[in-house]
């Protein structure tokens, strides 16, 4: 598993980075998320050669703003007006987890993903979130931003 994670680590901070314009920077430990900052909690199953899921959280606000970009939408573009921050943080785990998986895999395995659930992110669920461990933690921003993976 610590070699999945360090993967996935290596992987979500590149695409951040390179691919959806932000600076993510780790953290050693994760900045437990208050009712202060609108998160995102999105998941994904994927199954095949590789079993498991990913929960993401993503600052809301942040969310709609980070997939304009991606795209090359302007705040004025009538895609970019009629997408929501669920739509575009369901985008941005479309991206994240098929690239981690395929990297798993070494690019040669068969898989499937399933579609990204997304919903609010009530705190109060924080700690199950929590205990569950392979959890991935940045600062994008300003705001803590978390990434979960399982494999079974």
């Amino acid at each position: 598993m610590e070699k999945t994670l360090e993967v996935a680590h290596d992987l979500l901070q590149s695409i951040l980075e390179q691919h959806l314009f932000l600076f993510a920077d780790p953290l050693d430990e994760p900045l437990v998320p208050t009712r202060d900052i609108a998160y995102l909690k999105v998941k994904m199953g994927f199954s095949g050669d590789l079993n498991g899921r990913f929960v993401m959280l993503f600052p809301e606000d942040t969310s709609k703003e980070v997939i304009g970009n991606f795209l090359g939408l302007g705040p004025e573009a009538p895609e970019f007006l009629t997408m929501t921050s669920i739509d575009a943080a369901t985008e941005i785990m479309n991206i994240v987890g098929g690239n981690i998986v395929s990297r798993l895999l070494e690019e040669k395995g068969n898989y499937e993903l399933e579609l990204p659930c997304t919903e609010k992110f009530d705190p109060i669920d924080w700690q199950a979130l929590a205990d569950l461990n392979h959890l991935i933690s940045f600062q994008i921003e300003g705001r803590a931003m978390f990434f979960q993976v399982i494999v079974f």
